[in-house]
């Protein structure tokens, strides 16, 4: 297993400072996930990681060996790094099925007819092998694009938004499969999303990008339960911000407990919002906060809680 390892990666854009400093390692048989907003530099870091753009400081190492830039190399890209971004890079004058195969004729036959049948039937493009790439829909370019990607067994997987087209089914069949490509081949997975919930479920690690800059680097559980503030926190769902006992507290809306203790907060509830599992209710403090906490049933009128 190798160690992807991204030192001092700094980018401008029209003189704009799109990645500024970024270092970090992306640990063996794990997925990272790259957080932050839209046009905050995670597409542009994937790239230069792959070797598709150039840094202008810093380099990419596996196992503490540099690895060539983009200006360096004849046809840009690395064969151990398999970037799959939004541009789907799909022959779109070949069929689904040939898509696959023609990434895999390294193979044997029978290995090659295996490993595409596989594919096919992972993301559900068994009823559209026949029809060309330029012929099927934007899910299923970005399906294909991916089933690409995994036929080539990379040891490191980049992922750009790989979610941002599947359904909810589709994304658990994927994220599952990812996990196991991760256990059995021991394929190294960067994933950069925007969405915190996806980041939530399919990472190890986490690394909060802003600016250009890594914020933070954690574990999924530290970034839910110990936000660092309300806008970081908000990326992973709804955050009550209060001040409870002289502090700044901030607390999801399940971590709580109604008490009539001296200590609790008194909140009026004035609206709910039923989601499956139960109800989000909405209210106030005394203090003119506002207060969101989920319940079985829907809250009314006055409460009192603590945050825990």
């Amino acid at each position: 297993m190798s160690l992807l390892q991204i030192e001092h990666i700094s980018k401008k854009w029209d003189n704009r400072l799109v990645l500024d400093d970024v270092t970090f390692e992306i640990p063996k048989n794990k997925t990272t996930v790259i957080l932050g907003k839209s046009g905050g530099g995670k597409s542009t870091l994937l790239k230069i990681i792959a070797g598709l753009v150039n840094p202008d400081e810093g380099d990419i190492k596996i196992d503490n060996v540099i690895q060539a830039k983009a200006f360096q190399l004849l046809i840009p890209g690395n064969d151990l790094i398999k970037l799959v971004n939004q541009d789907f890079q799909l022959d779109i004058y070949h069929t689904v099925e040939e898509n696959i195969r023609l990434k895999i004729l390294h193979l044997k036959q029978d290995e090659q007819v295996a490993l595409t049948e596989e594919l096919l039937e992972l993301f559900e493009l068994n009823s559209i092998a026949n029809k060309k790439a330029l012929q099927i829909s934007g899910g299923e370019q970005q399906r294909l694009a991916l089933a690409r990607a995994l036929a080539l067994e990379p040891k490191f997987l980049l992922l750009d938004e790989p979610f941002v087209h599947l359904d909810q089914s589709m994304k658990t069949k994927v994220g599952d499969f990812l996990t196991r490509l991760k256990e059995k081949k021991k394929t190294s997975i960067v994933l950069v999303t925007h969405d915190g919930k996806e980041a939530l479920s399919w990472g190890d690690r986490i690394i909060f990008l802003q600016q250009g800059k890594i914020m933070r680097e954690d574990a999924p559980k530290a970034f839910y339960e110990h936000p660092t503030d309300f806008e970081e926190g908000l990326f992973f769902g709804e955050l009550n911000e209060i001040n409870y006992l002289g502090k700044k507290r901030f607390f999801r809306p399940e971590m709580y407990v109604f008490s009539d203790s001296k200590d609790a907060i008194s909140v009026t509830f004035h609206t709910n919002r039923y989601i499956g599992r139960g109800y989000l209710n909405y209210g106030i403090t005394k203090q003119k906060e506002n207060i969101v906490i989920e319940s079985k049933e829907a809250l009314k009128n006055t409460l009192t809680i603590i945050p825990t």
